[in-house]
């Protein structure tokens, strides 16, 4: 069985579960501060409402307590770096989401699903601003990394 999302009446019921699992993820975050999961669910909860600056706040927050001695962090971590550049991109925010992808790109804790998504941001950003060769470069990465996903189905379940 496949889970699509939910399907709500009203606004005020889709406001109401949004409500819930943002204080039940926060609830949780003090419980576990370095556990990178719960603030990748809450920054998801955020953009769904189109909250993006308690996205962004969570995400960095996520990212500057994430306790890598907790396994799953490891390969949660590169959720929230996408996640920031995702909302640098939705608010045209483009050079400065260049700039946060490059950063992440160099980190350890980046996977290769990470790095497609950061390549995938870039060439769109560096279109946006109308600088064709760098978009075509990150396209380039992005194209490749997605080859090797598409020869190797499983890389994605890392």
């Amino acid at each position: 069985m496949k889970h699509y999302g939910y399907v709500y009446k009203t606004e005020e019921d889709r406001g109401a579960h949004i409500k819930r699992n943002t204080d039940l993820l926060l609830e949780q975050i003090k419980k576990e501060p370095g556990c990178v999961r719960h603030y990748c669910h809450l920054t998801q909860e955020y953009n769904v409402i189109k909250e993006y600056e308690k996205s962004l706040e969570y995400a960095y927050e996520g990212i500057k307590n994430a306790d890598m001695k907790i396994s799953e962090n490891n390969k949660d971590l590169p959720g929230l770096y996408g996640n920031v550049v995702w909302v640098m991109v939705n608010q045209l925010r483009y050079e400065d989401a260049i700039n946060k992808a490059e950063d992440y790109l160099k980190s350890k804790y980046i996977s290769e699903l990470g790095a497609l998504s950061l390549y995938g941001f870039c060439a769109t950003s560096a279109y946006k601003l109308g600088r064709y060769k760098d978009a075509m470069v990150y396209a380039d990465k992005f194209f490749l990394m997605n080859d090797l996903f598409v020869k190797n189905p499983d890389m994605a379940y890392k």
